[in-house]
């Protein structure tokens, strides 16, 4: 049981991610923002690489997925979210989740927990980011794998 202060299993997974990434991802243009790292194509348009971690979780237990995006907030308000670092308003050009990289090609949560080699898991996850999902991201409006969101 994690003791009062101390970092739960999710956090310190995060930072054991973004520590392994920071290299890669500043070699590759990317910037960190909270736990997005983004780079920007042109005025508004940005490749997004999300980490998230369930908010329904213990500190000795929680899961991690990761979302991946490319955003176009050319359409929005350009004034709307001028204080943050990129907009979270605007249109998304294509939006998968992390899993849809792997064998299977679905959606994936890891659970993280004591049973788990956190280190393997964040070396797995940042090979799959740096080899399978930055070069995905193409030039600007590429054709893709098609992603469909429902409606409902």
């Amino acid at each position: 049981m994690a003791e009062h202060g101390e970092k739960g299993v999710g956090a310190r997974f995060l930072d054991s991610l973004q520590a392994h990434l920071a290299p890669v991802m500043k070699t590759n243009g990317f910037k960190k923002s909270g736990r997005c790292y983004f780079r920007v194509h042109e005025e508004r348009c940005y490749d997004v690489i999300e980490l998230r971690v369930t908010l329904y979780g213990s500190a000795e237990q929680s899961r991690f997925t990761c979302e991946v995006y490319q955003h176009d907030a050319r359409k929005d308000d350009p004034q709307a979210r001028h204080w943050t670092k990129f907009p979270t308003t605007g249109a998304n050009v294509f939006s998968r989740n992390i899993g849809s990289y792997r064998p299977g090609g679905h959606q994936h949560w890891w659970d993280l927990d004591g049973g788990v080699d956190l280190e393997a898991l964040t070396t797995e996850l940042a090979a799959l980011l740096e080899q399978q999902v930055i070069p995905s991201f193409g030039t600007w409006g590429a054709a893709r794998k098609p992603f469909i969101v429902p409606a409902w």
